[in-house]
């Protein structure tokens, strides 16, 4: 994935592997702020639902298995039922 960096951050890069000394580390987290991570709030079950939905492989193991339904194979069918409650319950622990 790229990312689009500010002309201003790319000036301070280097190609030394001294690092930064404390100045300069000081004087970065004055112009832009601590590196702290930022947790996100956890989802309500409205958006695990629809991120449930959009998921592709959900979709996918609906349709064979509906397919196997159809041509009689019941056993398939059902292996691909559970299939298709194991792609929603990582989506839900995944969402948290």
């Amino acid at each position: 994935m790229r990312r689009v960096v500010q002309a201003d951050r790319v000036r301070y890069l280097r190609d030394d592997a001294r690092g930064l000394s404390e100045l300069e580390v000081e004087a970065r987290r004055a112009r832009h702020g601590a590196n702290d991570i930022v947790e996100t709030a956890p989802s309500g079950w409205r958006d695990v639902l629809r991120d449930t939905v959009k998921d592709p492989m959900l979709w996918f193991l609906a349709a064979t298995s509906a397919l196997f339904a159809v041509v009689g194979d019941y056993g398939e069918a059902a292996i691909m039922v559970d299939a298709q409650s194991e792609t929603i319950d990582i989506v839900v622990r995944r969402k948290g």
